[in-house]
């Protein structure tokens, strides 16, 4: 009855500094009894990681042990380049190699060296 309505707008921001570090990873399986020259594993998309790691675990290795390659490519699979050294496969242990600085849009492994008698557990690709 004559009054006019009040209203009060609050705005709140809340920041935080931390970031969360990107963690991507793939394991492929299908590499386990069959690891053919130039055969490669599915991309894997690494944006805002930092770091690339390779792993293979490996069970028996009775001729030749495979090598693989990690990969990188910018222009979405496209072109890829060769990022760090290959990394052979050790009978019945896991080996890795962790790259450091490594800004690719994708990343995959490449068979390098053909296996022979080699069967693996997995080969495992992550951007950290």
């Amino acid at each position: 009855t004559g009054t006019t309505p009040s209203f009060t707008r609050a705005i709140n921001r809340l920041q935080s500094n931390e970031s969360v570090p990107a963690i991507r990873q793939l394991f492929d399986r299908t590499r386990n009894a069959v690891q053919a020259l130039n055969d490669t594993t599915a991309s894997l998309i690494v944006q805002n990681c930092r770091a690339l790691q390779l792993l293979i675990t490996a069970g028996t290795i009775t001729t030749t042990a495979p090598a693989f390659q990690l990969e990188g490519s910018d222009d979405n699979g496209l072109t890829w380049y060769a990022v760090g050294a290959p990394l052979t496969a050790v009978a019945s242990s896991t080996v890795r190699v962790t790259v450091p600085d490594v800004h690719s849009q994708l990343v995959r492994a490449r068979v390098s060296t053909a296996g022979s008698g080699a069967t693996l557990t997995h080969v495992m690709l992550k951007g950290f």
